[in-house]
């Protein structure tokens, strides 16, 4: 039996699950079964395990902010980032953590791989570092600019560090994922899938409210939420009574300024933000609407995307190389190209037979990615190293 130590203080103090700390978390109880598990994490992660009903066999919180309980900005975020690795490298020096025969950074945030580096110089432990994507030069990049290049920055002195120090890297089995071993250059590396929760997602009941369209995501810039916004505007000039749900959460900047631009449109009855939910009502919701929307400059996976391949409901997407791996079983347009998306989404709703070949051939081709699988994988990997 192996000992596991996961570095995860990528969430701040956020409990807003991402794609990443899906995978974490499911994989994660997969190992468990056979190893034991210890994390060192944030108020954020924490949060994240417990709205999961994940338990570790150790758990170590550290500080990701000093003076605030709750994160505002992309600055905010960047300081826990310095605080936890600050934080995480006292545990790690100082002896206050188990011993584990593989050190697993969740992401190549600095606050992840740094103090997994130190454990691993000196504990003498294996080192795996799990790469989700690859970050677009800041001028290739929507949203802040300096936010973008240090994010650039950071995942590239990260890229190194990996480089150097890893036994293994994980990414996933998309051009995505080789681009980033191309750049990384690892001593050894491994194609990894993502998964979803069959069981759960078969269970899912649709709402009683419908939807012509849901979202999910974090309200980010590179998630594409400012997109939708231009892309129901053509939706609605068509179809003025259609409306999409938008679940997820973002900063309080970044909420205002999607609220902002909404209303400025004048779409606040249209475009209608639930928060984030828990994957049981998630699952309710997309599959109470016609056609799920991707809007995603950027991804590694895109976990949302597949489950709502899973849950029979359609997906009209950016093209990305990340979502290669679905082939057909999706709809693909070009980057930013708004006015085709909404061109795409008005037809997979009314075209009923377009819908059904599309939800159909969807929910046999996501059963190859139930979490179960993909964690029995992983366990193979970690036994390897």
């Amino acid at each position: 039996m192996k000992n596991i130590l996961y570095i995860n203080n990528g969430s701040g103090l956020s409990d807003v699950q991402s794609g990443g700390a899906a995978r974490h978390i499911e994989t994660a109880r997969i190992l468990g079964k056979s190893c034991k598990i210890y994390c060192v994490t944030t108020l954020g992660g924490l949060g994240n395990y417990r709205n999961n009903g994940l338990k570790f066999n150790g758990e170590f919180v550290v500080a990701s902010h000093i003076w605030k309980k709750r994160e505002s900005s992309n600055l905010d975020r960047l300081v826990s980032y310095f605080i936890s690795t600050l934080h995480s490298l006292y545990l790690v020096v100082f002896r206050k953590l188990p011993r584990a025969d593989v050190v697993y950074s969740t992401s190549d945030y600095f606050c992840d791989v740094i103090p997994a580096v130190f454990y691993k110089i000196i504990y003498g432990a294996k080192y795996v570092s799990m790469v989700h994507h690859r970050t677009k030069s800041p001028f290739k990049r929507s949203g802040n600019f300096l936010f973008n290049f240090l994010s650039f920055l950071f995942q590239r002195v990260g890229f190194r560090v990996v480089h150097y120090f890893s036994d293994a890297l994980l990414v996933y089995d998309t051009p995505e994922g080789q681009s980033i071993v191309g750049v990384i250059s690892p001593r050894k590396h491994y194609f990894v899938k993502n998964g979803i929760n069959m069981s759960a997602i078969e269970a899912a009941v649709p709402k009683k409210d419908w939807f012509e369209a849901s979202f999910a995501g974090g309200l980010r810039e590179t998630k594409g939420i400012f997109d939708l916004v231009q892309i129901w505007v053509s939706v609605v000039a068509k179809h003025p009574s259609w409306c999409v749900a938008v679940a997820g959460g973002g900063t309080v900047e970044v909420t205002n300024q999607l609220k902002g631009k909404i209303k400025q449109v004048g779409l606040t009855n249209n475009i209608i933000l639930l928060g984030p939910l828990q994957p049981r009502n998630l699952y309710r919701l997309i599959k109470s609407s016609a056609v799920f929307i991707s809007a995603s400059h950027e991804e590694g996976w895109g976990i949302s995307v597949l489950e709502a391949v899973a849950l029979g409901t359609p997906v009209v997407a950016y093209k990305l190389p990340a979502f290669s791996y679905l082939g057909a079983m999706i709809i693909r347009v070009p980057l930013f190209d708004h006015t085709r998306m909404a061109d795409e989404i008005i037809r997979v709703v009314e075209d009923k037979e377009l819908h059904k070949t599309l939800s159909e051939k969807g929910m046999n081709f996501a059963r190859q990615y139930d979490w179960r699988l993909v964690g029995e994988e992983e366990l193979k990997i970690i036994n390897e190293i």
